[in-house]
């Protein structure tokens, strides 16, 4: 019980591992991305989410439960603990996807850019100062964006490596050239508007204003279909309330086996295979009027990729998104009047 010299050299041996495990458990905490984390790194991690088809929701750089539900469906996708947080196995799994370039989710088209959307050689996507045209040259987020696309309407079939060489050049040129454009192998402003029309055709049904869930809805109605599908034998993941790869998968299989179409998302038939209500409780409305301006949903959909354009008596409209929570609805409403949009929340 005396505490002599051989004891205190002991003890001062011990206590610099000691400060230095607390140390590295305090580093190591202070690198996972969570809820409550925001900035550069949350962005860059919700932009790897989006290209890979798992976060269809708007960049903020706030991690909030959408981003949670994302990660957590990518985690599953991996066979990775499906905690929501992003620590080292996530952040490497992700980067290995990206490094792939290929969209995990073949039922939701890559994100496109758009005739007011495009840098020229930067990677700044809410830029107002962006060129409308993409060179052979130019480098950046967008030519992957772009090539990702081309490769989905089969012009393109090598790697998303980001660079505007001659391979993308060419494969844009045989897309101009089968579509009546101009084939200069530039992706300007008619050409990258002939591409997103050639993307809606390719994924057509989803209609969200007539109550279907489409990718990227978190809500109730969701934690309802996954339950249903558990019961079946057909999703055997936990329920997030978050409609994504892996719900997709399990409705097309129900759909299947149901003699329904293979969709993948939620329509009228389907809800009623399930047997559950297409009602949905999102009753406050994100519109932007269309007006005259043709390349506006192209635009809102870089910032709000569920997105789609609807009519009323009073014109055509932009639906970006619909809420049950009227908080919700107005932080949408402001980042899009922030980016110059005339956005209005509405109740219906």
């Amino acid at each position: 019980g005396v505490v002599g010299p051989r004891t205190q050299r002991a003890l001062q041996g011990r206590c610099p591992r000691n400060v230095s495990r607390r140390t590295r458990r305090r580093s190591n905490s202070s690198n996972l991305l969570q809820i409550g984390s925001s900035g550069d790194r949350v962005i860059q991690l919700q932009q790897n989410l989006q290209r890979l088809g798992f976060y269809p929701g708007v960049i903020t750089g706030n991690f909030q439960n959408a981003t949670t539900a994302a990660v957590i469906e990518f985690q599953q996708s991996q066979g990775l603990v499906a905690d929501g947080i992003v620590g080292r196995r996530t952040q490497t799994a992700i980067q290995r996807q990206i490094s792939i370039g290929v969209n995990p989710n073949p039922n939701i088209p890559p994100v496109l850019p758009t005739p007011g959307n495009i840098e020229n050689g930067r990677t700044d996507n809410f830029s107002n100062t962006l060129p409308k045209t993409r060179n052979p040259g130019d480098v950046g987020t967008r030519v992957v964006e772009l090539q990702r696309a081309l490769r989905e309407l089969r012009y393109f079939d090598g790697n998303s490596t980001g660079v505007f060489g001659n391979t993308t050049r060419d494969a844009v040129a045989r897309f101009q050239r089968d579509n009546q454009l101009i084939a200069n192998g530039v992706a300007d402003a008619p050409t990258i508007a002939a591409i997103s029309r050639a993307l809606d055709q390719l994924y057509p049904g989803c209609i969200p204003g007539r109550g279907d869930i489409c990718f990227g809805e978190n809500s109730q109605r969701v934690t309802q279909v996954q339950q249903s599908l558990q019961q079946r034998g057909l999703f055997t993941s936990d329920t997030t309330g978050y409609y994504g790869q892996i719900t997709s998968a399990a409705v097309a299989q129900f759909q299947r086996s149901s003699g329904l179409n293979p969709t993948g998302f939620v329509d009228p038939p389907t809800f009623q295979a399930l047997g559950l209500s297409s009602n949905s409780q999102n009753r406050y409305m994100v519109v932007v009027p269309l007006g005259d301006n043709n390349d506006i949903l192209y635009r809102i959909r870089q910032l709000a990729p569920q997105a789609f354009q609807d009519d009323s008596p009073l014109g055509a409209y932009v639906n970006a998104g619909s809420f049950r929570d009227r908080s919700d609805a107005e932080e949408l409403s402001k980042m899009l009047r922030s980016r110059g949009f005339d956005a209005r929340v509405s109740y219906f």
